[in-house]
C-alpha cells in the first residue's frame, strides 16, 4: 500500500509542478500568454501525469480488494514484481494517451495561440482556437475519456462493492474499523480527485 502511496504522491507533486506555476504567473499578470511549444508541453505532462493519477487510483481500489477480500494470498497477488508491473503499465498507458492526443494536437492549425483565456492548456479550450478541422481530434477524445472512465470507474466501484461486502461479513466491531481503515485513505483520495475534476470541469464551461 506504501509504494502505491508513494507513486501517488509523486505523481501528484509532478501534475502540481506542471499547472501551478504558469498559473500564478498568469493571476498576477493578468494576461494568460503562453508560448506555443510551452502549452504543448504543459499539454503533454498535463495529460500523462493526468492519467496515471486516475489509473494509480484504481489499481490502488484493486490492491485494497486483494488485501481485504484475499489476505491469505495478498503477499503472492501484490508481489514486488506485480506492484512494478502495474506501475510500469499505469505510467506507459499514460505516456501512450498523452502522446497520441498531443500529437493530433499539434497537427491541427491554431490562430492567436497567445491569447487563449484560459488558466492552462487543456484540449477542449485548445480546439475552439483551431482553424482548421477537428473532427478527427474530437473523436479521439471522446474514445480516450469514455475508455477511461469506465476502465477505472468500474475497477474501483467493482473494488469497492467486495471490499463493503467483506466488511459487513466481519462479525467483530474491532475487524470493522481495521478492514475499513486500511482502505479510508485512499477513498478519501478518489473523493478528492473527482470532487476537485467535477469543479474544474464546471469552471472550464463557464469560462
Amino acid at each position: 500500500m506504501y509504494y502505491f502511496l508513494s507513486s501517488l504522491s509523486f505523481i501528484d507533486f509532478c501534475q502540481s509542478t506542471v499547472v501551478t506555476p504558469k498559473m500564478l504567473v498568469s493571476f498576477l499578470t493578468d494576461k494568460n500568454i503562453i508560448s506555443y511549444p510551452g502549452c504543448m508541453t504543459q499539454l503533454y505532462f498535463f495529460i500523462s501525469f493526468g492519467t496515471a493519477e486516475c489509473y494509480t487510483l484504481a489499481v490502488m481500489a484493486y490492491d485494497r480488494y486483494v488485501a481485504i477480500c484475499n489476505p491469505l494470498l495478498y503477499n503472492v497477488t501484490i508481489s514486488y514484481q506485480i506492484y512494478c508491473s502495474l506501475i510500469s503499465g499505469v505510467y506507459m498507458f499514460a505516456v501512450f494517451c498523452a502522446s497520441v492526443n498531443t500529437g493530433l494536437m499539434i497537427r491541427i492549425q491554431l490562430y492567436k495561440i497567445d491569447v487563449i483565456n484560459h488558466y492552462f492548456c487543456d484540449l477542449l479550450p485548445l480546439l475552439k482556437h483551431a482553424s482548421s478541422n477537428t473532427y478527427i481530434n474530437e473523436i479521439l477524445i471522446l474514445v480516450f475519456g469514455t475508455v477511461n472512465i469506465c476502465v477505472r470507474m468500474l475497477t474501483i466501484i467493482t473494488s469497492y462493492i467486495f471490499i463493503i461486502a467483506s466488511i459487513l461479513d466481519i462479525h467483530f466491531s474491532e475487524g470493522k474499523f481495521k478492514a475499513f481503515s486500511t482502505c479510508s485513505f485512499q477513498m478519501s483520495a478518489v473523493a478528492v480527485l473527482y470532487g476537485s475534476t467535477q469543479h474544474s470541469h464546471t469552471y472550464s464551461h463557464h469560462q
